[in-house]
Formats: C-alpha cells, sequence, structure tokens
C-alpha cells in the first residue's frame, strides 16, 4: 500500500484528494446500506417461522403501531419494506460505481497529460537516449494501469468496511461462532497473499517488458515499411513479432490462473465456513435459535463471498500494478523544471552570435567539440562542413539552445541563450533534412500550432516557391500531405519546411542538410529559395561543398573543432 499511496500523494491535486475522501465517506454509506440489507435478513426470517414472535421485537412493535401491523400482514409489509431496502441499496451502489468510475476516468486523463507535459519538459537531450515508443506506452498505456489501482482502492476501502460491519453483525448474533470464522479467514488470506504477490509482481514485469518491445516492433515495422516490402520481409517481420507470444501469453495465462484459482478457492471456502458453522450451532444452540442464525450466516457468507474475492482481487491487481507504478514514480520524480515552459520577451538581435570557449560531450564521457570560438554576424550565411559524425548537427542543436554546452557560452548579443531558452526560440527555425510534417492540412503545417493567418500562409509560401503549385491543387491550403508527408515530393517538403519557417518569422534559420537527398536539379531550386531569403542570418550544414558556394564564410567542423576554412572560392 505504501507505493501507491506515494503515487497517488504526489498524482492528486488537494481538490482531488478530498473527492477522493467524499468517495471513501459515500463508500462507508453504502457498507452500512450493505449490513442493513443482511440485517434485516434475520427478521425476515424469524417472520416466516414465527409470526407471534416476532411482534414482540421492540423497532417492530413500534412500527406496527405506526403501520397497523398484525400477526396476519407483518410477513407482507416485512417482504416489501425488504424488497424497498434492496432496491434503494442497489440504486445507491449504482450511482456510486458511475461516480467512481467518473473520478478515476477524469484524475486518469489528467494524470496522462501531467505525464505528456513532464516529457515535453525534459531535455532535447533525454530525447537522443529514450525510445519513442517507451514514453508512447507510459502516457498511454501504464496510467491506465495505475489507474486501475485507484479504482481497486476505492473498491478495497468499501468492501472492507462491508467486511467490518457484517462481522460486527455476526458478533452481536453470535460471539464464538464470528471468532471462528474470523480466525480460519485469516489463516486462509496469510497462507494464499504471499506467495500469490511475489509471483503476480513477477508476472507483472515480464508482461510489461513484452509489452514494451511488441509495441517497439510493431512502430519500427510500420516506420520501415517502404524497406520491409522492397526486400520482402512479411513473413520475417511476422517471425520476430511471433517471438513475443510465448513470453507475452504464458504470463498472461499465469496471471489470470493465479487470479482464478483464488476466487475458486475463496468460493470453496465460504461453503466451507457455512458448513463447519452448522456443526458448530446443532452443538451450540436450540433447533428455533440455530435456524436464524444459521439463515444470517449463511446470507453474509454469501455477501461476503464476492466481497473476499474483490479484496484479493484488488491485492493481487496492486502486486501485478507494482511494476507499472515505479515506472511512473520515477517518472514524477525525473522532473526538470529548467526545461519547463515560461514566457519570456523575445531577444533583441542586432549584430552578432558569439559562441565562446564552447565545450560539449554526450553523457560526459564522448567529447564532440572543445573550446569552439566563432562569430556570426547578423544577416550573414555561414556554411558549415565536414565528416558525417565529426559534430556538425550537434553544434547545429547547441545553437539551437537545444542541448546544454558542457562549458562556454553561446550569446546573442551579450545575452546566453542557455539561460533564455524562451527568449531565443522565437527567433530561430531548424529545417532538417527529413521534414517533420504532420498528417494535416498544408495549413496546418505551416502554421504549426501557432495563430492562423491565411493572408501571411500565402506569403510564406510564396517566398518557399510553393505558392503556385498549392493554388493549383483543388483543395488549396486544405490539402492533407499524409503521414510524414508522403503525398508530397521530397522538394515540396523541403519547400513546406523553409513555409514553416518564414511564417514563424524567425531571424536565424538554420539548415542542416537540406539537399542532401535530391539531385541537382532539385538542390539548385531550393539553395535558390534558401539565399533568396533576405534579412536572415543563415546557417547551412551541407556535405556538398558547392551547396556552400554563396555562403560568406565557411567553418570545418571535426576533431573536437569548429574552424575557418574561408569561401569555398579561395
Amino acid at each position: 500500500m505504501k507505493l501507491p499511496y506515494q503515487v497517488f500523494n504526489k498524482l492528486l491535486s488537494p481538490s482531488s484528494k478530498w473527492k477522493f475522501v467524499f468517495l471513501i465517506f459515500l463508500s462507508a454509506i453504502a457498507a452500512l446500506l450493505e449490513t442493513l440489507s443482511v440485517s434485516m435478513i434475520l427478521p425476515y426470517v424469524l417472520a416466516l417461522s414465527d409470526p407471534e414472535a416476532i411482534l414482540e421485537n421492540s423497532l417492530v412493535r413500534i412500527l406496527s403501531r405506526w403501520l397497523s401491523m398484525n400477526q396476519e400482514n407483518v410477513v407482507y409489509i416485512l417482504s416489501a419494506g425488504l424488497a424497498l431496502v434492496f432496491l434503494l441499496k442497489n440504486l445507491y451502489l449504482w450511482a456510486l460505481d458511475v461516480a467512481k468510475r467518473k473520478f478515476v476516468m477524469q484524475e486518469s486523463f489528467s494524470t496522462r497529460k501531467r505525464v505528456y507535459q513532464i516529457y515535453l519538459n525534459k531535455p532535447y537531450a533525454y530525447f537522443l537516449t529514450h525510445h519513442s515508443q517507451d514514453i508512447t506506452n507510459m502516457i498511454c498505456y501504464y496510467v491506465t494501469w495505475v489507474f486501475g489501482t485507484l479504482q481497486n482502492l476505492l473498491t478495497f476501502f468499501s468492501e472492507i468496511l462491508v467486511l467490518i460491519l457484517l462481522m460486527g453483525l455476526m458478533v452481536k448474533v453470535n460471539a464464538v461462532i464470528t471468532l471462528v470464522v474470523f480466525a480460519i479467514s485469516s489463516g486462509f488470506f496469510l497462507i494464499t497473499r504471499k506467495p500469490l504477490k511475489t509471483k503476480l509482481e513477477a508476472l507483472g514485469r515480464q508482461i510489461n517488458k513484452t509489452h514494451d518491445k511488441m509495441t517497439k516492433s510493431v512502430s519500427q515495422s510500420i516506420n520501415g515499411i517502404r524497406e520491409i516490402k522492397l526486400l520482402q520481409l512479411e513473413d520475417k517481420t511476422l517471425e520476430d513479432f511471433d517471438a513475443y507470444k510465448e513470453g507475452k501469453v504464458d504470463a498472461e495465462v499465469q496471471q489470470s490462473a493465479l487470479l482464478s484459482v483464488q476466487k475458486r478457492m475463496t468460493e470453496v471456502f465460504a461453503i466451507f465456513v457455512i458448513l463447519f458453522c452448522v456443526l458448530l450451532c446443532v452443538h451450540m444452540e436450540s433447533t428455533a435459535s440455530m435456524f436464524s442464525t444459521l439463515a444470517l450466516v449463511a446470507m453474509v457468507m454469501l455477501r461476503l463471498r464476492p466481497g473476499l474475492n474483490q479484496i484479493f482481487h484488488c491485492l493481487n491487481y496492486f502486486s501485478t500494478c507494482t511494476p507499472s507504478l515505479r515506472k511512473l514514480n520515477n517518472i514524477i520524480n525525473s522532473q526538470d523544471a529548467s526545461w519547463e515552459s515560461v514566457k519570456e520577451k523575445p531577444l533583441s538581435f542586432q549584430h552578432a552570435i558569439q559562441v565562446e570557449n564552447l565545450c560539449y560531450s554526450y553523457d560526459g564521457t564522448h567529447p564532440v567539440l572543445a573550446d569552439v570560438n566563432m562569430t556570426i554576424p547578423k544577416g550573414s550565411i555561414i556554411g558549415l562542413k565536414g565528416m558525417s559524425g565529426g559534430g556538425k548537427t550537434t553544434f547545429a542543436n547547441i545553437l539551437l539552445g537545444l542541448l546544454q554546452p558542457d562549458a562556454g557560452s553561446v550569446r546573442v548579443d551579450g545575452t546566453d541563450i542557455h539561460e533564455h531558452r524562451a527568449a531565443w526560440f522565437p527567433l530561430v527555425s531548424y529545417i532538417p533534412q527529413d521534414i517533420f510534417l504532420m498528417d494535416s492540412t498544408i495549413r496546418d503545417n505551416v502554421v504549426f500550432f501557432r495563430e492562423q493567418d491565411d493572408s501571411r500562409v500565402w506569403d510564406a509560401l510564396e517566398k518557399a516557391q510553393l505558392y503556385d503549385f498549392v493554388k493549383a491543387l483543388p483543395h488549396g491550403l486544405d490539402t492533407v500531405v499524409g503521414e510524414k508527408g508522403v503525398r508530397l515530393s521530397g522538394g515540396q517538403r523541403q519547400r513546406l519546411g523553409i513555409a514553416r519557417a518564414v511564417y514563424q518569422d524567425a531571424q536565424v534559420f538554420i539548415f542542416d542538410e537540406p539537399t542532401a537527398a535530391l539531385d541537382e536539379t532539385l538542390e539548385k531550386d531550393i539553395m535558390d529559395v534558401v539565399f533568396s531569403l533576405e534579412n536572415r542570418t543563415i546557417i547551412l550544414i551541407a556535405h556538398r561543398l558547392h551547396t556552400l558556394n554563396r555562403c560568406d564564410r565557411i567553418y570545418e567542423v571535426g576533431d573536437l573543432r569548429v574552424q575557418e576554412a574561408g569561401h569555398v572560392l579561395d
């Protein structure tokens, strides 16, 4: 119980905690109604067996005077009363179940949003070392599991209250039988709980691990569907997927079997308890009192059997869900406030970007850049060349403000961009070789969640030399580009990325191998677009030297350094 408490104490807001407490209070009322409905069985059975005796009950005497009850109609009135109590009780329980479910679903969605926000606020470097599918699983899969725990906590407290009240009712009727039932039940719980808890936790870890691998396999195969089709690897891909069957199916079958066997054991246990109580009553009570006592015991056990199953189910669910709770707890504890989105006035960029004594290494062990110094005047076009893996993209990510340098700084007119990321980001735009496009309209991909202005969209498309193409489309700006822009050519995707940057009204454009996958004609067209951008500071990364032939300065990136190489035509 400690781990669920820690997790939900962090997740639930103060108002949500009060709602949870209120639901526990409503569950207590439900437990009282359960006890009341069961307690009415005893006088009802007495009324059936001896109508005169029931009229001696003080409560029944009061009701008989008020309702004009007599020996003839007492059974009818008690029957109607019993039916009414059970009807009202079940209506109340239904409403309570709906309220519980609504609370859990609302909190589950709020937590998904919060976990999503935690991931979005993580440093860019985090995403370089974590699989995207693991993040998706945490938000969409594990949070669901965890909030199943919250649902089960509410059920657990409710059933425990019912158990306590019903046992109290039995104590009043026959304390000896109650103590015997309690002792046997406690022994049954202690014997079965420990081995089940350990095994279910292990199965929970195995199921989660296999689920993660399966979703990664599907994600990777969908992303690589072109290669799979060309190489005719459909069967091999299915074989790889099928390899997870044994681990996942076996674990889930074992889990189901363990949960089922306890349910069946509880039912058998309840029958044995009832039979044991019969034998006790035979030796301890008269026939008349034995009949009413056994009726109450039978009714209590019939109510407790599903209740005990629910309690065991909740405890077993907690064990199965423990690995998911730990995962979520780790994510909550890993919040990085330094990357949370804040509002800042955009930086003033009037003179130059100054890189001073810059050093960077991955994980503090693999140096990529060391003691880098350079100046990028406003309005200049800077080229970066070098071998693959030399650090060009890493350097670009540092200039973007996405990677934090180990030492040194990047300053815009004297202001450190890494200390004022939110003020720097509006000024800079990144156009990679593989443009990220949503499966949405051209308009949405240009605007990209910012304030929409169609006149600015058309202006951006014109500057990216995509205006005529979009204008000729039947649906114009409402044309859907497909997932990753599959309905556009490579050149059109690049132009759309440039249009997005223009719409942002960025002052600094960083192009990372924008034409590496294009033929020479398309490359020339795209570079014409790039170099036609006015009043922009452009940093251009390329392998092909002729791509950089119109740059003001060219720098060589490699061997931990960024060194000026002059002009390509020098």
